[in-house]
């Protein structure tokens, strides 16, 4: 079931928060993370930002961003306004993640 539905399953429950998969824009995506990875206020959490506010609830939307030169896997909060409250970065991702490749100074 693509992730939309599911947003909107969860959603119809009227939930306080809802919580995404893990770079869940990015499954099974045969490019190079650095074409996948978008702004911090690019077009999914634009569009997410918008259901939070519709729905007045809280979402965390874990995607691949890009800034200051560099890939993050991020968890962003997103407020019952449709504001980002927050932004959680992986620091030591695990040795299955994609995210090991990504280069990050200590």
């Amino acid at each position: 079931m693509p992730s939309g539905k599911l947003l909107d399953l969860a959603l119809a429950n009227k939930p306080d928060i809802v919580c995404l998969p893990e770079a869940f824009t990015t499954p099974n995506v045969n490019r190079p993370v650095e074409e996948v990875a978008e702004e911090v206020t690019g077009p999914t959490v634009e569009v997410i930002g918008k259901r939070a506010r519709a729905a007045k609830c809280y979402i965390i939307c874990p995607i691949l961003t890009r800034r200051e030169g560099k890939i993050w896997n991020s968890a962003i909060l997103i407020g019952r306004n449709g504001e980002i409250i927050g932004i959680c970065d992986k620091v030591h991702p695990v040795t299955s993640s994609a995210t090991t490749l990504f280069s990050r100074e200590e």
